[in-house]
Protein backbone atom coordinates (compact mmCIF):
# COMPACT_ATOMS: atom_id res chain seq x y z
CA UNK A 1 0.00 0.00 0.00
CA UNK A 2 0.96 3.28 -0.73
CA UNK A 3 0.84 6.44 1.69
CA UNK A 4 0.48 9.73 0.04
CA UNK A 5 -2.11 13.20 0.68
CA UNK A 6 -5.44 12.21 0.66
CA UNK A 7 -7.17 15.71 0.04
CA UNK A 8 -9.69 16.94 1.67
CA UNK A 9 -12.65 15.21 0.76
CA UNK A 10 -13.78 11.68 1.22
CA UNK A 11 -12.67 9.18 -1.42
CA UNK A 12 -15.98 8.54 -2.91
CA UNK A 13 -15.20 7.61 -6.93
CA UNK A 14 -12.23 5.66 -5.67
CA UNK A 15 -10.98 2.17 -6.59
CA UNK A 16 -11.04 -0.52 -3.72
CA UNK A 17 -6.93 -0.38 -3.58
CA UNK A 18 -7.23 2.84 -3.29
CA UNK A 19 -9.91 3.17 -0.23
CA UNK A 20 -6.50 1.85 1.53
CA UNK A 21 -4.40 4.53 1.16
CA UNK A 22 -3.20 6.68 3.95
CA UNK A 23 -1.09 9.69 4.43
CA UNK A 24 1.80 10.01 6.58
CA UNK A 25 1.17 12.40 9.60
CA UNK A 26 4.19 11.41 11.85
CA UNK A 27 6.32 8.14 11.88
CA UNK A 28 3.54 6.46 13.33
CA UNK A 29 0.85 8.67 13.09
CA UNK A 30 -1.29 8.13 9.92
CA UNK A 31 -4.46 9.66 8.30
CA UNK A 32 -7.28 8.21 6.40
CA UNK A 33 -10.73 8.75 4.98
CA UNK A 34 -13.50 6.03 5.20
CA UNK A 35 -15.86 5.47 2.72
CA UNK A 36 -18.32 7.56 1.45
CA UNK A 37 -21.06 5.28 0.83
CA UNK A 38 -22.39 4.63 4.27
CA UNK A 39 -24.65 7.20 5.33
CA UNK A 40 -24.98 5.76 9.47
CA UNK A 41 -21.31 4.73 10.24
CA UNK A 42 -17.60 4.14 9.19
CA UNK A 43 -17.33 0.67 7.41
CA UNK A 44 -15.40 -1.86 9.74
CA UNK A 45 -14.03 -3.62 7.02
CA UNK A 46 -11.92 -0.84 5.99
CA UNK A 47 -11.19 0.70 8.96
CA UNK A 48 -9.20 -2.37 10.12
CA UNK A 49 -7.99 -2.47 6.78
CA UNK A 50 -6.26 0.90 6.67
CA UNK A 51 -5.32 -0.11 10.30
CA UNK A 52 -3.59 -2.59 9.30
CA UNK A 53 -1.93 -0.94 6.31
CA UNK A 54 -0.61 1.73 8.54
CA UNK A 55 0.98 -0.58 10.86
CA UNK A 56 2.37 -2.88 7.86
CA UNK A 57 4.46 0.44 6.78
CA UNK A 58 6.03 0.48 10.37
CA UNK A 59 7.43 -3.03 10.02
CA UNK A 60 10.96 -2.10 8.44
CA UNK A 61 12.51 -5.53 8.96
CA UNK A 62 11.86 -7.23 5.13
CA UNK A 63 10.30 -10.33 4.97
CA UNK A 64 7.86 -9.92 7.48
CA UNK A 65 3.91 -10.29 7.13
CA UNK A 66 1.34 -10.35 9.17
CA UNK A 67 0.04 -13.55 11.11
CA UNK A 68 -1.96 -13.15 13.94
CA UNK A 69 -4.60 -9.95 14.45
CA UNK A 70 -7.01 -9.39 17.00
CA UNK A 71 -9.61 -6.40 16.77
CA UNK A 72 -12.27 -4.60 18.46
CA UNK A 73 -14.74 -1.96 17.48
CA UNK A 74 -15.34 0.03 20.16
CA UNK A 75 -17.85 2.42 18.93
CA UNK A 76 -19.19 3.99 15.31
CA UNK A 77 -16.84 5.89 13.05
CA UNK A 78 -18.22 8.94 11.47
CA UNK A 79 -17.80 8.72 7.51
CA UNK A 80 -17.62 12.39 6.65
CA UNK A 81 -14.46 12.82 8.75
CA UNK A 82 -10.71 11.42 8.83
CA UNK A 83 -9.57 8.59 10.60
CA UNK A 84 -6.29 8.91 12.61
CA UNK A 85 -4.56 5.74 12.66
CA UNK A 86 -1.62 5.71 15.84
CA UNK A 87 0.50 2.45 15.83
CA UNK A 88 2.37 1.71 19.01
CA UNK A 89 4.92 -0.39 18.35
CA UNK A 90 6.23 -2.04 21.19
CA UNK A 91 8.48 -5.04 19.95
CA UNK A 92 11.29 -5.42 16.76
CA UNK A 93 12.81 -9.25 17.66
CA UNK A 94 14.74 -10.85 15.67
CA UNK A 95 11.89 -12.88 13.88
CA UNK A 96 9.11 -10.95 14.85
CA UNK A 97 7.12 -8.16 15.17
CA UNK A 98 4.99 -6.72 16.62
CA UNK A 99 2.08 -3.80 16.24
CA UNK A 100 -0.80 -2.08 18.46
CA UNK A 101 -3.08 0.37 16.42
CA UNK A 102 -5.71 2.75 17.73
CA UNK A 103 -8.03 4.80 15.50
CA UNK A 104 -9.38 7.67 16.45
CA UNK A 105 -12.00 10.27 15.55
CA UNK A 106 -13.23 13.40 17.37
CA UNK A 107 -10.33 12.53 20.06
CA UNK A 108 -12.45 9.34 20.92
CA UNK A 109 -11.00 5.71 19.89
CA UNK A 110 -13.49 3.95 17.31
CA UNK A 111 -11.02 0.96 17.03
CA UNK A 112 -7.88 -0.80 18.42
CA UNK A 113 -6.07 -3.83 16.54
CA UNK A 114 -2.88 -5.92 17.50
CA UNK A 115 -0.82 -7.52 15.27
CA UNK A 116 1.79 -9.47 15.08
CA UNK A 117 4.29 -10.12 11.77
CA UNK A 118 6.80 -12.69 11.48
CA UNK A 119 9.60 -14.08 8.87
CA UNK A 120 8.23 -16.86 6.45
CA UNK A 121 9.66 -19.53 7.71
CA UNK A 122 9.96 -23.34 6.04
CA UNK A 123 8.91 -25.66 8.34
CA UNK A 124 8.90 -29.36 8.99
CA UNK A 125 6.28 -31.43 6.75
CA UNK A 126 3.93 -31.96 10.28
CA UNK A 127 3.32 -28.16 10.85
CA UNK A 128 0.94 -28.70 7.30
CA UNK A 129 -2.33 -29.37 8.10
CA UNK A 130 -3.84 -32.22 6.19
CA UNK A 131 -6.40 -31.30 3.50
CA UNK A 132 -10.03 -32.85 3.69
CA UNK A 133 -11.59 -35.27 2.04
CA UNK A 134 -11.94 -33.48 -1.44
CA UNK A 135 -14.31 -35.94 -3.29
CA UNK A 136 -17.55 -32.86 -2.83
CA UNK A 137 -15.24 -30.64 -5.32
CA UNK A 138 -16.14 -32.61 -8.02
CA UNK A 139 -20.29 -32.28 -7.43
CA UNK A 140 -19.75 -28.04 -6.51
CA UNK A 141 -20.19 -26.38 -10.17
CA UNK A 142 -17.47 -23.46 -11.08
CA UNK A 143 -17.98 -20.21 -9.81
CA UNK A 144 -18.94 -19.02 -13.53
CA UNK A 145 -21.97 -21.40 -14.14
CA UNK A 146 -23.43 -19.73 -10.23
CA UNK A 147 -25.40 -16.44 -10.15
CA UNK A 148 -23.59 -13.46 -8.16
CA UNK A 149 -25.31 -12.92 -5.05
CA UNK A 150 -25.23 -8.87 -4.19
CA UNK A 151 -24.73 -10.02 -0.29
CA UNK A 152 -25.22 -6.48 0.81
CA UNK A 153 -28.49 -5.89 -0.70
CA UNK A 154 -29.77 -8.99 1.27
CA UNK A 155 -28.14 -7.92 4.75
CA UNK A 156 -30.29 -4.37 4.01
CA UNK A 157 -33.41 -6.81 3.95
CA UNK A 158 -32.69 -8.04 7.84
CA UNK A 159 -31.03 -5.21 9.17
CA UNK A 160 -32.51 -1.51 9.99
CA UNK A 161 -31.47 1.58 8.54
CA UNK A 162 -29.82 2.31 5.47
CA UNK A 163 -26.37 1.25 6.37
CA UNK A 164 -25.44 -0.71 3.19
CA UNK A 165 -25.54 1.38 0.81
CA UNK A 166 -21.81 1.11 -0.24
CA UNK A 167 -21.58 2.33 -4.17
CA UNK A 168 -19.00 -0.48 -5.13
CA UNK A 169 -20.65 -3.34 -4.20
CA UNK A 170 -18.62 -5.18 -6.83
CA UNK A 171 -15.81 -5.10 -4.69
CA UNK A 172 -17.05 -8.39 -3.26
CA UNK A 173 -18.13 -11.58 -5.58
CA UNK A 174 -19.57 -14.01 -3.61
CA UNK A 175 -21.35 -17.18 -5.38
CA UNK A 176 -22.78 -19.60 -3.00
CA UNK A 177 -23.80 -22.61 -4.45
CA UNK A 178 -26.75 -23.19 -2.83
CA UNK A 179 -27.65 -19.73 -3.33
CA UNK A 180 -31.79 -19.64 -2.52
CA UNK A 181 -30.75 -21.19 1.50
CA UNK A 182 -28.36 -18.34 1.93
CA UNK A 183 -30.25 -17.58 5.73
CA UNK A 184 -31.72 -21.28 6.18
CA UNK A 185 -30.35 -22.72 9.28
CA UNK A 186 -30.28 -26.33 9.31
CA UNK A 187 -29.59 -28.09 12.83
CA UNK A 188 -29.04 -24.88 14.55
CA UNK A 189 -26.00 -24.05 12.05
CA UNK A 190 -25.51 -21.82 8.57
CA UNK A 191 -22.99 -24.51 6.22
CA UNK A 192 -22.56 -22.79 3.07
CA UNK A 193 -20.74 -23.25 0.36
CA UNK A 194 -19.24 -20.18 -1.24
CA UNK A 195 -16.78 -19.48 -4.34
Amino acid sequence: MTVHDLGDTPPSDRGFVERLTLNRIDRDIFLGWCHAGSPLRAFGGQVAAQALVAAGTTVEQPGRVVHSLHAYFLRAGSTTDHIVYMVDSPRDGRSFSTRRVRAVQYGKTIFTMSASYAQQLEGPGHTTSPLPDESWIEKVPAPQALPRTDILHRLSQTTEGDDNGWPHRDFVDIRFVDHDRVREMTAGRFDRMAW
